[in-house]
């Protein structure tokens, strides 16, 4: 995929989560304040979060979003965004929360990854926030299943993905609304854990 496309393609997985203004998005880009209603511990909850993409090297491009706590939902902007999911915390990745979820593509496997991940410069660190973190069960919707796996970085960083795998050099039409319900399914199973 050539550079451009990238951000293209999380325009529309954007749009498909429900991003107000999805389609105008760009790197760089002052954050997007995101409201979803989803089931958590079977229980239907409207849930904040800040919408972004970002270029954190040597990645072209991610579309990442980060969960307000209940402890600061009234502050705009990043300040806003709550300890309790450590995101007021040192991250590794510049301008990237230390605990967020993303959609990252992976061209050498080649998948679309939605993920939980941890990126704190402290590996230990990592490692103990997601040992709090139950691996979520497989997102199934009766016609799709693709199961959790363990993301772990050489680099120290950990978290869980869930590879939607596609075949040839670009991601097929039809994946971001996928992407999108995979995203729903992950939060809901694990955002009262980190």
């Amino acid at each position: 995929m050539r550079l451009g496309e990238y951000d293209a393609l999380w325009n529309r997985v954007a749009r498909e989560f429900g991003v107000p203004g999805a389609d105008r998005m760009k790197p760089g880009d002052e954050p997007v304040l995101t409201t979803k209603r989803l089931p958590i511990n079977g229980v239907e909850t409207e849930i904040q979060g800040w919408a972004m993409i970002s270029k954190p090297f040597p990645l072209p491009s991610i579309l990442v979003f980060c969960p307000d706590g209940p402890e600061s939902p009234d502050l705009p902007g990043l300040d806003g965004r709550s300890e309790r999911h450590g995101l007021g915390c040192p991250s590794a990745v510049p301008g990237i929360p230390a605990a967020h979820y993303g959609w990252v593509l992976r061209v050498n496997d080649p998948s679309l990854d939605v993920s939980l991940d941890f990126t704190y410069a402290d590996r230990a660190l990592n490692e103990s926030s997601l040992a709090r973190v139950p691996k979520p069960p497989p997102f199934d919707d009766g016609h799709v299943r693709i199961v959790c796996k363990l993301a772990d970085f050489r680099n120290g960083w950990t978290g869980y993905r869930y590879p939607l795998e596609y075949q040839g050099t670009s991601v097929p039409a039809g994946f971001e609304p996928l992407a999108a319900r995979v995203m729903e399914h992950l939060i809901s199973e694990t955002i009262d854990h980190i």
